[in-house]
């Protein structure tokens, strides 16, 4: 049987993650280049901590986790912590004065 930090190497929970945010990331820039022609390097930064900190929580609970998770497993819950983020971090942006 393998001890837990053999396992943990094997499932590799953040590459997984990381894997899921870089897809994001990509899918992100591409969108809004094609969409507003231009697209800043404050937004680019932007969409690098909205892409990253939901790769590391959801990377995080994942290596925590007694079984392996699955790619499809680990990119829903990283989709679902994405959105929170998302909708935190705009909620200061949507406050009209």
């Amino acid at each position: 049987m393998n001890s837990p930090s053999e396992n943990s190497k094997t499932q590799r929970p953040y590459a997984k993650a990381f894997a899921w945010a870089g897809l994001w990331l990509t899918a992100l820039t591409v969108a809004f280049t094609i969409a507003y022609g231009h697209f800043s390097a404050e937004g680019f930064g932007r969409f690098v901590g909205m892409t990253g900190i939901p790769a590391l929580l959801v990377g995080f609970q994942a290596n925590r986790s007694t079984k392996p998770w699955s790619f499809w497993k680990i990119g829903a819950i990283y989709f679902g912590v994405a959105i929170a983020v998302w909708l935190i971090s705009s909620y200061g942006a949507m406050q009209h004065q």
